[in-house]
């Protein structure tokens, strides 16, 4: 399916960075499988959070600082 498709970024600007947040404890895409779409998107920085799929209701406040990091980094 999609999620272990490898892609193509062409027409992406090159410079601009890429970031996965890899949720741990997700039992709808593990870790592993994140291991995985990360490989087919030809790599990004990760960063880990100790969260399920649905970071953005149950850690949103560590997601949010997470987000701005990597909006600062950029």
């Amino acid at each position: 399916g999609p999620l272990l498709a490898e892609f193509s970024w062409a027409g992406f600007p090159s410079e601009v960075p890429r970031f996965f947040v890899r949720c741990l404890k997700d039992k709808v895409i593990p870790p592993d499988l994140a291991d995985t779409m990360i490989a087919n998107m030809g790599g990004a920085t990760v960063v880990d959070l100790e969260a399920g799929h649905r970071a953005f209701d149950t850690h949103p406040g560590q997601l949010a600082s997470i987000i701005d990091r990597i909006a600062c980094t950029g």
